[in-house]
This record gives structure tokens, C-alpha cells and sequence, in this order.
């Protein structure tokens, strides 16, 4: 017997119950006569009702609709207990068989294999390991309860090496979407805390250089050039953003001084401009490369000589 035939049985014993008195009080014994009773019910030789009558019998269906209503709310929220208690199993013993296959993939990427690590992360171990206590303790990158900080930046840099979208990056760290995209701006928070450690100020060659690469460039700050990153673009845009080789990508301005050490990097601009225009920019900016008097940048053919 499941739980609606118990509550209908109860249901119905209750209204012939209370049928039972309301019919032996509102019906005096001379003009009310119980005719018969079976386990179906009570059948019962009613007279015409008063209007008091009439109010009291519409108060006992009142009751028992109530009733109802309230035996079906209780069946409905164990139903809803006994589901959520069933989905909590299933997900304890998802994470019991993904977090192995996590930890494996993470192992093989940093640990197993460096030139998995090159391919994927676009730098080798020991750089990503040193990238990984930076972020921790100066960027202020932590562990959560089921990522750690090192598959945080793992899936940070493997985004940005190669383009992926949040859904391949999912599938490839059996991780959700919403995962991904949080562990994606925290790394992005604390990369940013890192700018002035990794972006340094140039120091120009003195006249007393004993290094014979840099001798001979008195007043030199380092060297500067623009560099193609594929994207992906709109198709409307993509005439904008094709380079000279016909390829879509975005024309990015670097300057690094003679240890290469970046100190300057502006992005953003489409692969069609010329180094030139980008440099333009770079400079008229308000926080934009700048370059005191005296002192200047080796470059390319693709830049003319200028103030």
C-alpha cells in the first residue's frame, strides 16, 4: 500500500466520521433515520436543511479540503526530501570517481611530462612552478576546497595559450563551467598584482659599457617591436583585424629592455594597422611608453626615426 491510497482511506474515514455526528446533531431523531450502515459508508435519510445547517456542513467540507490540501503538501515535500537525499549520493559519488582523473591530468601536465607542459602552458615546469608561488604570495591566489592554486593557473594559462572556450576547457579538467570561469578571474586578479614585479623600468646603457653588445648604444633603453596574436573575431570584422600575411589577429606593441625584461606592453590593436600607428599610440597615451630625452629604443625597418 503506497502513501496516496493510505491517505485517501484516511480521508474518507474522517468525512464519514464527522458526517456521522453533524448528521446525528443537526437532524432531530424523529425526522432524521440512519437507514443503513456498510464499509462503503453511511447512508442517511436527510431532510431539507435550514440555513444554519447549511453553513455548518459547508464548515466540515471546509475542514476536510483543508485537510487534504495538507496531507498532499507533506506527501509533496518528502517526495522533494527523498530526491534531494538521492541527488546528494549521486554527486558525492561523482567527485569520488572525477577528483582521481583531476589529480592525473594535473600530474601529467606539470609533473610527468615537460614538454606536455611547453605545449599546453606555453612555458616549462619550473617556470610555472615559480608562476605559482608568485600568484600565491604576492598575488593572493588560494586553494579552495576542491581546486587547488596550481590547476587554477594551469586552466588560466591554457585559455590564454591557445584560445579555449570555457566548455573545452571543462571537459579537458572535468570541471563545471561556472568552475572554470571563477578560477579564471581569480588567476586574472592576481596576475595583475604581479605587473610591478614583472613589468621593470628600463635603465639605459651607460658610456663606461663594458658589454660589447651594448658598447656601442649609448643612451639605449632596449628594443621594441609589434607581434601577431591569433584571435577570433566577428565575421564582419575580421577585414580589420587581417594582417599582411592574412591571417586574423590582433597587433600587440612590446618594448623590453636589454635583459628582456618587458617594461612596456599595449594590446588591443587590429592586425591591419601598421607598428608605426600602434607606436603613435603607445606614446600620446596618458600612461602610455615613455621615453626621456637622450635616451631612445632599437627597432625594426617597419618604424621611422622620430621624436
Amino acid at each position: 500500500m503506497n502513501t496516496k491510497d493510505v491517505l485517501k482511506k484516511l480521508f474518507i474515514y474522517s468525512v464519514l466520521c464527522q458526517w456521522k455526528v453533524k448528521a446525528e446533531f443537526l437532524l432531530p431523531s424523529a425526522q432524521s433515520n440512519i437507514i443503513c450502515s456498510s464499509p462503503k459508508g453511511v447512508i442517511m435519510d436527510l431532510q431539507p436543511l435550514s440555513a444554519i445547517e447549511y453553513i455548518i456542513l459547508m464548515e466540515i467540507l471546509f475542514q476536510q479540503v483543508l485537510v487534504l490540501l495538507i496531507c498532499l503538501f507533506m506527501a509533496s515535500y518528502g517526495h522533494s526530501l527523498r530526491r534531494r537525499c538521492q541527488n546528494r549520493r549521486e554527486v558525492r559519488y561523482r567527485m569520488s570517481v572525477r577528483v582521481p582523473k583531476i589529480i592525473s591530468h594535473l600530474h601529467y601536465i606539470i609533473n610527468d611530462n615537460g614538454s606536455v607542459c611547453i605545449d599546453k602552458l606555453r612555458m616549462d615546469r619550473n617556470a610555472f612552478h615559480t608562476l605559482v608561488l608568485l600568484t600565491k604570495d604576492i598575488g593572493g591566489l588560494t586553494d579552495s576546497r576542491s581546486m587547488s592554486s596550481s590547476e587554477k593557473l594551469a586552466m588560466f594559462l591554457n585559455i590564454l595559450a591557445h584560445h579555449e572556450k570555457n566548455r573545452s576547457i571543462k571537459v579537458d579538467y572535468i570541471r563545471s563551467g561556472w568552475s572554470v570561469s571563477q578560477a579564471f578571474n581569480e588567476c586574472l586578479s592576481a596576475i595583475l598584482k604581479l605587473a610591478p614585479l614583472l613589468l621593470v623600468n628600463p635603465k639605459p646603457v651607460l658610456e663606461d659599457e663594458v658589454e660589447d653588445r651594448w658598447k656601442w648604444f649609448e643612451g639605449c633603453l632596449g628594443a621594441l617591436d609589434g607581434t601577431y596574436i591569433p584571435i577570433r573575431v566577428p565575421i564582419q570584422h575580421k577585414p580589420r583585424y587581417r594582417t599582411r600575411k592574412g591571417e586574423i589577429a590582433t597587433n600587440v606593441l612590446g618594448v623590453c629592455d636589454r635583459n628582456l625584461s618587458f617594461t612596456y606592453v599595449l594590446p588591443g590593436w587590429e592586425g591591419s594597422t601598421a607598428d608605426g600607428r600602434v607606436l603613435r599610440d603607445a606614446i600620446v597615451q596618458r600612461n602610455g611608453l615613455k621615453i626621456h630625452e637622450g635616451n631612445y629604443y632599437l627597432c625594426d625597418e617597419g618604424y621611422t626615426n622620430g621624436k
